[in-house]
């Protein structure tokens, strides 16, 4: 019940400006540019990951490389 009050509360505002019809459309495309939003900054953040991890690697292969040879 409370997310349907929750539902209605956020979409009565468009369809005071849109009207009926035109309300699915415009959430459907607001709810996707929200997924495209979370995708890119899950995407940024796993290549973070990824670049943190590659540097780790590298400054431990290098640094068993410089023992090697010391």
């Amino acid at each position: 019940m409370e997310l349907r009050k929750w539902g209605e509360c956020l979409i009565r505002p468009w369809m005071a400006v849109l009207g009926a019809e035109q309300v699915p459309s415009a959430v459907s495309r607001m709810l996707r540019e929200l997924v495209i939003l979370e995708l890119g900054t899950e995407l940024a953040r796993a290549t973070r990951e990824a670049e943190v991890a590659a540097e780790a690697e590298a400054a431990e292969v290098a640094g068993v490389v410089e023992s090697k040879s010391v």
